[in-house]
């Protein structure tokens, strides 16, 4: 009983040995590098089978010299022949679970990504009607947006401008899926441009945007800006 259970313990503890050499071969397998992966499990079973007959015979020694006894290990091809095979199915069958456990964890990682659409991700171009005129604009050109008399002021980016013969509040329905909010009665922003929020005393606040102008801000919009913001954050 000694004998299998020094036998045993030698392999609890060369288990990371193998788990990782298991893991090497299943990583060159899978890169399409058979003869690497053939290789690195051939050196891992040798590694494994050395390690574990000297492990098993100091084991043995020790413990027979601390009782007061003695253990003669043979060391004839034959003997040695014999540990080879008995390791070479334990290698196999700790190699096999391995191999399994393995590819469960990368089936579960792969079940818990989020699924991708195979559905063409929504446009963001706009088509601004301008009586009998349409416009194109991508709506991350689109910086802000002012109600100018009856037209609507687009401010484009590289200092762009158009305007536009309708109102603000026809523009917000429009504008709003893609983040062009309302921050002030007569003006829209888009919330993609913003990179800074200044509040003021008064409740109202200003917003910085990367193209260097400031937009004040009124503090009626001032909590749907920030929970915005926030949902960003």
């Amino acid at each position: 009983m000694f004998w299998e259970w020094s036998s045993g313990l030698t392999i609890i503890v060369l288990l990371p040995l193998a788990g990782h050499g298991i893991a090497q071969v299943r990583s060159a397998w899978a890169a399409g590098r058979w003869a690497t992966a053939v290789a690195i499990a051939i050196g891992c079973f040798v590694a494994f089978s050395v390690v574990h007959i000297l492990g098993m015979v100091g084991l043995r020694k020790l413990v027979m010299a601390a009782l007061g006894g003695s253990y003669d290990f043979s060391w004839s091809a034959s003997n040695l022949a014999y540990e080879f095979r008995k390791d070479a199915g334990t290698f196999a069958l700790l190699g096999t679970a391995f191999w399994l456990a393995l590819s469960r964890r990368d089936a579960r990682a792969r079940a818990d990504l989020p699924a991708v659409s195979t559905a063409e991700a929504p446009s963001r171009t706009l088509w601004l009607q301008d009586g009998t005129t349409r416009l194109r604009v991508e709506a991350d050109d689109v910086v802000w947006v002012a109600s100018a008399g009856n037209y609507a002021e687009y401010r484009l980016s590289g200092g762009r401008n158009r305007l536009i013969r309708t109102t603000l509040a026809s523009e917000e329905a429009l504008l709003q899926p893609f983040r062009i909010v309302r921050v002030h009665r007569t003006r829209l922003v888009n919330l993609d441009h913003v990179v800074e929020v200044v509040p003021r005393s008064s409740g109202d606040f200003e917003l910085r945007l990367d193209t260097g102008e400031a937009v004040a801000g009124s503090r009626r919009y001032r909590a749907a800006i920030e929970r915005l913001l926030k949902q960003d954050a």
